[in-house]
C-alpha cells in the first residue's frame, strides 16, 4: 500500500513552503497528493519529485467561502477523498474545520503550517470560533472547533507560539521552525537586488482581507481609508494599492480608484520587486514584517475602526503607529517593531515535529 503524505491548503506560499520542508525533512513517503484550488494550482509549476516521493496534483473546483453550505460542501468533500486515500498524515496550511474534522473521524495524524504572523488569540474568525465561543460550545469537540489545532503545529516565531498557547494548545503540539522562505531557497530573499525605477519610489497600502474574514465594519473603514488616500494624496511618491490575495473588493471597478495602481503580483514576486524608494503602509501583516525583513520601509497605520483590534498589539510590540492624518501630511518615516517576530529558520525542529507525528 502507498505511503501518502496529504498536503492541503489554498495558498499558493503554503504550498511551496510546505513542500520546502517536506524536502528538508524526507519522511518515507511514496507519494504527496497536493490538494488545492484548481485556480491556486494554475499558477504553479509543481516538482515531479520531492525527497523521493512522487507528487500529483488533485485540483478541485468547488467553492471555499465562509457561508455554511461552502463550508459543508468542502467538508464533505474532503473527507471522502481522505477516505479513499487513506493517507499516513495530512499537513494542511491554515487549519480549516475539514481538516480537523476529517482527520479526527479517520484518525489520520494532521501536521498544521501557521506562515503567518497572529497576535490575539481572544480574536473570533469565522464559523469555527463562534461554534467555540457560541451557546453550542459544550456540544462541539473542542480539538474540531479550535481554530488553530492539530497533532502538530509547525510555526514560524515565538509571538506566533505565544498566540496557539492561548488558543489552548499545548507546548508540545507547537513548534517553531521559523520562515523558511527566508531561507535563501526564496526570490524573495533576494529583494534587496530590485533597481531602482527611475522615480522616487511608490508607497503601497497593504489592503487586509476583512471582508473574507467576515469583518464587514473593518472592511468598510478600509474602504472609506483607501478612497481618502486615493483623492487626497500629495506626496512625491506615486500612491497604490498593494491587494491582499483575499480581499475580493473590484477596485478596478470604483471610480475612486480609477487612477491607483493595483498590485496583485505574488508576494514573493511582490517583495522581490521593492526598491529602497517604496514604502509599505499596513496594518499588522506578515507582508510588513517579511518587507522589514529585507530591509524595506513599513510604516504600519492607525485607524480607530480598520485596526481596533491592533491597538493594544501596537503597544506590546512597540510599534509607534501613524494615523491617516499623519501620513497625508508626509509621515512615512518607518515604524519597526521593538519586538523580533521571526525566529531562525530550524529544519531539524520540523524533522523532529513531523517524524514523531507518522510513527503514531
Amino acid at each position: 500500500m502507498k505511503r501518502t503524505i496529504w498536503l492541503s491548503a489554498e495558498i499558493r506560499e503554503e504550498i511551496e513552503e510546505i513542500l520546502l520542508i517536506l524536502e528538508r525533512t524526507p519522511l518515507d513517503a511514496d507519494e504527496i497528493l497536493v490538494d488545492a484550488p484548481k485556480s491556486v494550482l494554475a499558477t504553479m509549476n509543481l516538482p515531479a519529485a520531492v525527497a523521493g516521493a512522487r507528487v500529483v496534483a488533485v485540483p478541485y473546483s468547488y467553492a471555499t467561502g465562509i457561508s455554511v453550505p461552502d463550508k459543508l460542501r468542502s467538508l464533505v468533500s474532503f473527507s471522502w477523498r481522505l477516505v479513499r486515500r487513506r493517507p499516513i498524515m495530512v499537513f494542511s496550511g491554515f487549519s480549516m474545520m475539514k481538516h480537523r474534522l476529517a482527520a479526527w473521524l479517520t484518525r489520520v495524524p494532521h501536521a498544521a503550517y501557521i506562515r503567518g504572523v497572529v497576535f490575539d488569540p481572544e480574536v473570533v474568525v469565522g464559523i469555527s470560533d463562534k461554534l467555540r465561543f457560541g451557546a453550542l460550545r459544550r456540544l462541539v469537540p473542542r480539538r474540531i472547533v479550535a481554530t488553530y489545532w492539530a497533532d502538530a503545529v509547525l510555526t514560524i516565531g515565538e509571538l506566533n507560539r505565544q498566540f496557539l498557547r492561548g488558543r489552548g494548545l499545548s507546548d508540545q503540539a507547537i513548534h517553531v521552525v521559523g520562515p523558511v522562505w527566508l531561507d535563501g531557497s526564496s526570490s524573495a530573499e533576494r529583494a534587496g537586488d530590485a533597481g531602482d525605477r527611475g522615480n522616487r519610489g511608490t508607497a503601497y497600502f497593504v489592503t487586509g482581507a476583512w471582508e473574507a474574514h467576515g469583518r464587514s465594519e473593518e472592511h468598510e473603514a478600509q474602504l472609506r481609508i483607501t478612497r481618502r488616500l486615493a483623492g487626497e494624496w500629495r506626496g512625491t511618491k506615486r500612491f497604490a494599492l498593494r491587494v491582499h490575495p483575499r480581499d475580493n473588493y473590484p477596485y478596478e471597478t470604483d471610480p475612486a480608484f480609477a487612477r491607483v495602481e493595483l498590485n496583485r503580483d505574488l508576494p514573493g514576486d511582490f517583495l522581490t520587486s521593492l526598491t529602497a524608494d517604496d514604502v509599505l503602509i499596513t496594518p499588522l501583516s506578515t507582508l510588513a514584517f517579511e518587507a522589514l525583513h529585507l530591509g524595506r520601509t513599513v510604516v504600519f497605520y492607525a485607524d480607530p475602526v480598520a485596526t481596533k483590534a491592533y491597538f493594544h498589539m501596537y503597544e506590546r510590540l512597540g510599534i509607534d503607529a501613524r494615523s491617516i492624518d499623519e501620513i497625508l501630511d508626509g509621515d512615512l518615516s518607518s515604524t519597526r517593531p521593538a519586538v523580533e517576530v521571526f525566529s531562525r529558520v530550524d529544519f531539524d525542529t520540523a524533522s523532529a515535529a513531523l517524524a514523531g507525528l507518522v510513527r503514531r
